[in-house]
């Protein structure tokens, strides 16, 4: 098959008179509760072409801690990391019809890349196009692209590249 879909709740329920519970709250209160709760949802609409929907969502007793997204079967192409119990929300969108990357934390649109012509990119933070980045054969050249910076050129050259 090409499609399928794995979703689940796994909970760890712990007495307050346990040991481990004892032991957890005593190292540091942010270890300690009585209910941790996990909610996953992996769907694969289409394995080959790589369309996925995944969601997990983690509470500690009544608080969440964590929703994670990522989904690339709708447009824009979302990746969102959302932590309640920080002052943080981080959302990676991907465009499709224009290509272009998005890094938001708290709504603001903190980097932006997005490609010109071939294989160029220009890289924006904050709003502000900073470089222009050449994707070359066995080389990467970066260039400022800003009003008020000088015009600074870098060019990286490798002979091989090898993750593994």
């Amino acid at each position: 098959t090409n499609s399928y879909l794995v979703k689940g709740k796994s909970n760890l329920h712990l007495n307050e008179n346990s040991y481990l519970y004892k032991a957890k709250c005593f190292v540091s209160s942010s270890l300690c509760f009585k209910d941790f709760t996990t909610d996953y949802h992996l769907e694969v609409f289409d394995k080959t072409a790589g369309k996925v929907n995944v969601q997990v969502h983690v509470m500690k007793d009544t608080l969440a801690m964590l929703h994670a997204e990522v989904n690339n079967v709708e447009v824009p192409v979302k990746i969102t990391l959302k932590a309640p119990v920080l002052p943080l929300e981080m959302v990676v969108d991907y465009e499709l019809s224009t290509k272009e990357w998005t890094v938001m934390i708290n709504k603001i649109s903190l980097l932006k890349v997005k490609p010109t012509l071939g294989n160029l990119y220009e890289l924006h933070v904050y709003e502000v196009p900073l470089v222009q980045v050449a994707l070359l054969k066995k080389q990467v050249k970066i260039s400022t692209i800003t009003k008020d910076v000088p015009a600074i050129t870098a060019i990286i050259t490798w002979k091989t590249l090898s993750i593994f």
